[in-house]
């Protein structure tokens, strides 16, 4: 590294100074906002008072909720299904039961706004932690804020009222743990099997606890072998044993769910399922004409330009670049937990790197002056930012907006609900009105919100639990929404006698031109035919 050059010297005694004079008290420690709190409560007012409709774009949330009821009333879990006719009495992994039971609980309180303050708290929460935690890393104040920025936008593109976000959130806190034991920082590391316990009843994604314990075992497993160091091998020797104890534990703690070992067996079959993985939208890989995509290629561009600017970078970092790269560039729906994965790899190099600007000679000193003033306001701002423990502010805000949505008084105008441009809503209201709950046919992605809106009692033919009806089935279930060759056969064998179809598609289209089917109600979203000359009601089309 070059030597510093006279201004850098100059500043520093100016920057001690500031430094020393940046020591807030213990009232204002509790009441001045940090930026760890202004970005949480922008991120809860955003996501609750603006996006709050957004959440439900998507319908799993509905069958979440209903299933959630089922569980509190009869205090057990489902085994078998009992949501669709066609697979009714089959075994049924609801492996996300505790959440299911959580979210059913709020939303008895405070409805459908409920829930979706839950999963705006749990968003914010998450991304505040990350910028904390990444500008603690020896993160510069800036360079930890914009990779968070970042990683936001780009985990917008899955921010829905659903289980994964709780994954996120413990993705955060696995990392911090693992991390803090790493650097000699905590020894703590016995808190992560009992944190699996509620994990694996949360949400699947309990798989990447067990994958980032691997891969701190395998950079652990990596020192010991290649140091030239007798110290650090020795330190790495301990930390592959505490590592190693610790994963088997957590993996022992992924037992104790109502279905044991045969969980993964499951879930192996699901993710390892080829038809389901290419059919399944949010496990195609990322669209890069979207903006949420466009910021995740930004996050790995700035992860490219600090690892060729850095000077030693740890191998487990090097291996969770990897895997988060890997990951978020194979499925849409890893690219939230890629996002945090590479800030939290990258904030502290990213940070060094910055600071090291100041002394490369190779840069025009314009440049360099420009970066030495920025450092210095950074490092005051984040010295500020460490002091600045209390968080009264988003805890207050938190609390009356947690009050005012269980009280039934939300904060916008109107209450939250699903879109009526989304969801099936008016179709949904007619078959409530005419008792139509039983031997339907409707796109997957309205299964959820119909057995939101028509519980209890009833049956349709599908919905978006894709791993209960396996490839099989959705094969079969694709062939008719798409009218595909064999379709009416298909139709008739699955014993249909209604058939919801989103307004001007190609199945409603097909159906309007047979005579053995007839339209009992349409409008802008979704049309509903009814089998001529079976059992059920005959009305005049709306």
């Amino acid at each position: 590294m070059t030597a510093a050059s006279p201004q850098t010297i100059a500043a520093v005694p100016k920057t001690d100074a500031l430094l020393r004079r940046a020591r807030p008290g213990r009232f204002t420690r509790l009441l001045l906002p940090s930026v760890t709190d202004i970005l949480f409560i922008s991120l809860l007012c955003a996501t609750y008072g603006f996006l709050g409709q957004h959440l439900l774009s998507d319908s799993d949330i509905g069958w979440h909720i209903r299933n959630g009821e089922q569980i509190l009333a009869t205090h057990s879990v489902p085994k078998t299904d009992y949501f669709s006719y066609t697979m009714a009495g089959r075994p049924w992994y609801a492996w996300e039961w505790l959440y299911d039971a959580m979210v059913a609980a709020i939303h008895h309180v405070g409805g459908l706004n409920g829930v979706v303050f839950l999963s705006s708290f749990i968003f914010a929460l998450t991304f505040a932690l990350l910028f904390r935690i990444a500008q603690r890393r020896q993160g510069a104040l800036f360079a930890a804020l914009g990779l968070t920025l970042l990683s936001a936008v780009a985990a917008s593109i899955h921010l829905l009222a659903r289980p994964h976000l709780v994954t996120w959130l413990f993705t955060l806190v696995w990392f911090e743990r693992l991390d803090g034991f790493q650097r000699g920082q905590s020894k703590g590391l016995i808190v992560l099997p009992l944190l699996m316990l509620g994990w694996v009843n949360l949400h699947g994604g309990f798989l990447v606890g067990i994958v980032l314990l691997a891969l701190f075992l395998a950079g652990n497993l990596w020192t010991r072998f290649t140091s030239s160091s007798g110290r650090r091998r020795t330190l790495a020797q301990y930390r592959v044993l505490y590592v190693g104890t610790t994963l088997l534990l957590t993996l022992s703690a992924t037992m104790i769910t109502p279905y044991g070992y045969h969980l993964y067996g499951h879930l192996y079959g699901y993710l390892g399922d080829k038809f389901l993985m290419d059919n399944i939208s949010e496990f195609l890989s990322p669209n890069f004409h979207l903006v949420q995509v466009k910021a995740f290629a930004l996050l790995l561009i700035v992860t490219l330009w600090t690892l060729a600017m850095s000077v030693r970078t740890r191998v487990i970092d090097l291996l969770m670049i990897a895997f988060a790269a890997g990951a978020g560039l194979y499925a849409t729906r890893n690219l939230p937990l890629a996002a945090i994965l590479l800030t939290l790899a990258v904030s502290p190099l990213l940070g060094a790197a910055l600071q090291n600007l100041p002394t490369r000679t190779g840069l025009a000193a314009g440049l360099r002056r420009q970066a030495l003033r920025v450092g210095v306001f950074a490092t005051r701002m984040g010295t500020v930012e460490k002091r600045l423990t209390g968080h009264g502010l988003p805890v207050m805000i938190g609390i009356l907006m947690g009050i005012a949505t269980a009280g039934g008084k939300p904060v916008q105008p109107q209450g939250i609900a699903f879109s009526e441009k989304e969801m099936p809503v008016h179709a949904a209201e007619f078959m409530a009105q005419h008792g139509i709950r039983d031997h339907f046919f409707s796109p997957d992605s309205w299964g959820g919100y119909f057995i939101y809106r028509l519980y209890p009692n009833v049956r349709l033919m599908v919905d978006d639990r894709h791993d209960l009806y396996g490839a099989k089935f959705m094969r079969d279930y694709l062939t008719i929404l798409q009218v595909g060759p064999g379709w009416r056969s298909l139709l008739d064998a699955k014993q249909a006698r209604w058939v919801v179809a989103p307004a001007e598609s190609s199945l409603a289209n097909a159906l309007k031109a047979r005579t053995d089917w007839q339209v009992i109600h349409e409008d802008e979203t979704a049309v509903i035919f009814e089998r001529v000359g079976a059992v059920g009601i005959a009305v005049a089309a709306n």
